[in-house]
Formats: C-alpha cells, sequence, structure tokens
C-alpha cells in the first residue's frame, strides 16, 4: 500500500481511502508528539493558549472524527466496489448465476436497486450469510454518518475505519469472479 496520498480521486478505492486513514495517523501521532514537545505553540495555531490536556483531549477529538470521516469514506468506496460490479454482471452478459440475478434485480428495479439488494444477491447465490451480515451490520453507521449524525443512535458502536476495511474486504475477497475496484 505504498502508492499515492490522494482521496481526491474521481472515485478512490477502498485501498486509497485506508492508505489516506494510516498516513492521517501518522500525521496526527507527530502533531501530538510536536505539541508534547514544546511548551509554547505559536500564536498563529489553533492550539494557541490551551493546556497540555486541552491540547491532548483536542487531538483525541480529532482521532474520533477522522475514524467517523474515514469510516463513511470506506463504506462509500465499498458500495461504490460492488456497484460497478453489479452492473458488470448486468451489461457484461456474463453467464454465471448471480449475473443472472443481477439482470433480474435491475430489470425490475432499475435505478432502484439498494445495496442491500445487490449484497443479498450474493448471499443467496452463494450461501455468504455470515461475510454478507457482517457486512451489513455497519449500513446502519454508514446512514448516520451521511446524515450528518442528527439523530441519537440505538446502538453505541463507534465509527472504527480498521473494522470497517476488514469487514468490506472479507466480503469482497469471498465474493467469486468479483470484478470491482478494491
Amino acid at each position: 500500500m505504498r502508492g499515492r496520498i490522494s482521496v481526491a480521486l474521481e472515485r478512490p478505492g477502498p485501498t486509497d481511502v485506508f492508505l489516506y486513514f494510516e498516513r492521517s495517523l501518522e500525521a496526527l501521532d507527530a502533531l501530538g508528539d510536536s505539541l508534547k514537545a514544546f511548551a509554547v505553540v505559536r500564536e498563529e495555531s489553533k492550539f494557541y493558549g490551551l493546556t497540555l490536556k486541552e491540547r491532548q483531549a483536542a487531538l483525541r477529538d480529532m482521532r474520533a472524527e477522522l475514524d467517523a470521516e474515514v469510516s463513511l469514506a470506506l463504506m462509500a468506496s465499498f458500495e461504490a466496489a460492488l456497484r460497478v460490479d453489479f452492473l458488470a454482471g448486468v451489461y457484461g452478459r456474463k453467464r454465471e448465476a448471480v449475473s443472472r440475478d443481477f439482470r433480474s434485480l435491475h430489470s425490475r428495479l432499475r435505478e432502484k436497486v439498494r445495496l442491500e439488494d445487490i449484497l443479498d444477491a450474493w448471499k443467496r447465490r452463494h450461501g455468504l450469510v455470515r461475510k454478507v451480515g457482517d457486512f451489513k451490520e455497519l449500513l446502519p453507521l454508514r446512514a448516520w454518518l451521511a446524515h450528518g449524525r442528527y439523530w441519537t443512535r440505538k446502538d453505541a458502536r463507534r465509527a472504527d475505519p480498521g473494522s470497517v476495511w476488514q469487514r468490506g474486504r472479507d466480503l469482497i475477497n469471498s465474493l467469486p469472479g468479483f470484478t470491482g475496484p478494491i
């Protein structure tokens, strides 16, 4: 994973997003180290006038926000990969059973095919109950993050990019003949 750093690509894949996360963590750690090392922070800094404890609290808040932002970006990039593969099955005229299921879904629902529909097609055709279920557990988190976190969530699960990355990658790696980007 030693490639580009930008997630400002037209369609960053999950690997691009996770590399961005790893590099952001490294930068956040370096910032934390520099804020500990200097008793006095320059006036131009947003950390100016804060005590060491207040700076550490600000860095914890930044880490929590980074986790939320990257979790949402990862979910979006995994969804894009699954949709690209879905459309390849619809328009590529492949003969495997899941592609036939995709064509049937597409002819019935057109633009209204939900991510859940795509995941259910994979689950029905290949018995991927656990992998699909693990990934689907993340969808309420995605909705909460994507809609501005304006409601109080019933579950207390926090955004965890490592977990999103692992579940998404496990799902993608278990899909036979998957052709989407990762």
